[in-house]
């Protein structure tokens, strides 16, 4: 026992467990919590206006946030409906102009075949025939190995959306019952010492949180900005949708907003519109220019934090969290930063 005391008095060793103890937390333990976790952060969150529109209207605070989930519900249908109907109307256009993007395509190839052939001294259509071959052999082969893929993907898809209903109708009666008794939990769990300094730590790591959600909100917002704009002089298609997506896969450490305005650079150059083309990939570069400028001061600044540490936090969570890592990453980083703290004062 006391080797373990001694060395648990090490700095290091204390890092080390807690960070262990709070990825492993969030990795195994907090995805049976996530319901109760959500419905506590909108209570937190939206408690204050309940509280003032149950003065107003004299209505239950557990019936007015039943109407505000069904608000907010309506609004996230609705922009799911949008979202699904420019897909669709992209599917269509892209059908229609399949022939079209068949010929840019093989005018493309030919292009590029006769480049190589002649820096190479090879027969340009012996190489384009190999290409096109090969191509048409991998759709065959993907053709015949998506339905049963499908087939069986279908099972785990279903039970997924079970599980995904179950989720949301858990979340809104614990987001019903925890609006109601807020108060009268909140005043027996503060008589405890412990949870006063729990409490005291959880608004420190809100506090943190709010303010890497507002600038990644300001980034995000700057950047679409640019993008769209970026886009409606390129002549793109549904540039407001593209320069959307770029704005907001940009939170994406590495690639970013490259995984949209790349992609659309080469197509323009695939098209034959050059300026086009180098318009985008300016574009491209003007965004992230734009995040490196205005990440250290939203983000290192305020929060005390070296943005490298940020970054790496996101990649980390990204690979340990999936693409909830994009914010549990950073959370993780406040709450080891300040367990840290608590525990070596």
């Amino acid at each position: 026992m006391s080797f373990l005391m001694a060395l648990w008095k090490k700095n290091l060793v204390k890092l080390a467990v807690i960070t262990a103890g709070t990825l492993l937390f969030f990795r195994y333990v907090l995805p049976f919590l996530a319901p109760f976790v959500l419905a506590f952060l909108f209570v937190l969150i939206f408690l204050p206006i309940l509280k003032k529109l149950h003065k107003k209207i004299k209505i239950p605070e557990g019936i007015l946030a039943g109407v505000l989930l069904a608000i907010l519900a309506v609004i996230l249908l609705l922009v799911a409906w949008f979202l699904f109907c420019r897909g669709m109307d992209m599917v269509g256009d892209f059908r229609e102009n399949g022939d079209y993007l068949k010929d840019c395509c093989m005018a493309a190839l030919d292009t590029c075949c006769d480049f190589i052939g002649d820096k190479m001294h090879l027969d340009s259509r012996l190489l384009q025939q190999r290409v096109v071959e090969g191509t048409e052999n991998m759709v065959v082969s993907i053709k015949d190995n998506f339905a049963p893929k499908a087939i069986d993907a279908s099972y785990s898809y279903a039970g997924a959306v079970a599980e995904g209903v179950f989720f949301i109708v858990v979340t809104v009666i614990a987001i019903i019952l925890l609006t109601k008794d807020y108060d009268r939990i909140k005043g027996r769990l503060s008589k405890n010492a412990a949870f006063e300094k729990v409490r005291l730590m959880s608004r420190k790591i809100l506090t943190l949180l709010k303010i890497y959600v507002k600038a990644q909100l300001i980034i995000v917002l700057c950047v679409s900005a640019v993008a769209m704009a970026g886009l409606f002089a390129c002549g793109t298609g549904r540039w407001y949708l593209w320069g959307f997506l770029t704005g907001f896969l940009d939170m994406l450490p590495f690639v970013g907003s490259g995984i949209v305005l790349l992609p659309i650079a080469i197509f323009q150059f695939i098209q034959g519109k050059l300026w086009q083309g180098v318009g985008c990939l300016l574009v491209y570069g003007i965004c992230v220019f734009l995040r490196q400028i205005l990440e250290p001061k939203l983000i290192g600044d305020k929060m005390n934090v070296y943005p490298i540490f940020v970054l790496l936090s996101v990649f980390f969570g990204l690979h340990f969290f999936s693409v909830g890592g994009i914010v549990l990453g950073p959370v993780s980083l406040f709450l080891i930063r300040e367990i840290y703290e608590e525990v070596k004062e």
